[in-house]
């Protein structure tokens, strides 16, 4: 009996000592990016039958996991996918309506002064000085829209800048996510089926800054790897190759 009571004593603060330094470990990883809080898995062990009925033999360690719901992180990057995309073309238009829209130097000004100048030339025909006035504001105008039109270039060609930017960042994302891919894979199996959480943190990280770059959907794998998908079901990420 005092074997007993001594091994569900020393279960115990087992299981204290391990909820202890999971909890040091969520407070030292509050502002580590795309952490996950952890939380310890007990189980009672099976009691031992006497003559004065089951005696309990105190508690097991099943393991610790993330406090994760698949769900909610799916949503979450949905929306923050729809978020970039909408948040680029924002910017984007926003560049070609300041530039086309511009009360000064803007389309409209130069067409109203030549159609201002059509007008007085439409009343006075035989006026030269409403024929120069006509030119010059045509011409204005042409200098107006090849102005407009080298500036709408420009973007483009910023525009496809930070497209090759992003196709560099979506590469260097998905081999890291391969590469945790074969990481998690051997953790698990070295630990017997246990989760290696903070590697899995560092995997569901880089698959956010992913799916900012573009949307994404995952598929989670029996032997832990996670594979990933981009478009309408192109694989970038498949086990442990990108």
């Amino acid at each position: 009996m005092g074997s007993n009571i001594f091994s569900a004593s020393l279960s115990g603060m087992n299981a204290a000592q391990y909820a202890l330094t999971t909890t040091e470990h969520n407070i030292a990883n509050a502002n580590t990016p795309g952490f996950t809080r952890q939380q310890v898995l007990v189980s009672s062990r099976a009691a031992q039958a006497s003559g004065a009925g089951f005696i309990g033999q105190g508690v097991d360690v099943a393991g610790v996991q993330r406090i994760y719901d698949q769900f909610l992180t799916t949503q979450v990057r949905q929306e923050q996918s729809q978020s970039s995309y909408l948040s680029a073309y924002l910017s984007a238009m926003k560049q070609v309506d300041n530039l086309v829209a511009d009360p000064a130097a803007g389309v409209s000004p130069a067409m109203q002064s030549f159609f201002d100048a059509m007008n007085g030339l439409s009343s006075s025909p035989e006026s030269v000085p409403a024929r120069q006035t006509v030119i010059s504001t045509a011409q204005f105008a042409v200098n107006r829209f090849q102005a407009i039109d080298q500036r709408l270039t420009d973007i483009a060609d910023g525009l496809t800048g930070q497209i090759a930017g992003s196709v560099q960042s979506v590469n260097t994302y998905a081999n890291q996510i391969a590469t945790l891919n074969g990481n998690i894979k051997r953790a698990i199996a070295a630990g017997q089926g246990q989760p290696p959480n903070d590697l899995l943190d560092q995997r569901d990280q880089l698959v956010n800054q992913l799916n900012k770059e573009m949307k994404v959907t995952v598929q989670q794998q029996t032997d832990g790897a996670m594979n990933v998908f981009v478009g309408n079901g192109q694989a970038l990420v498949i086990d442990e190759r990108a």
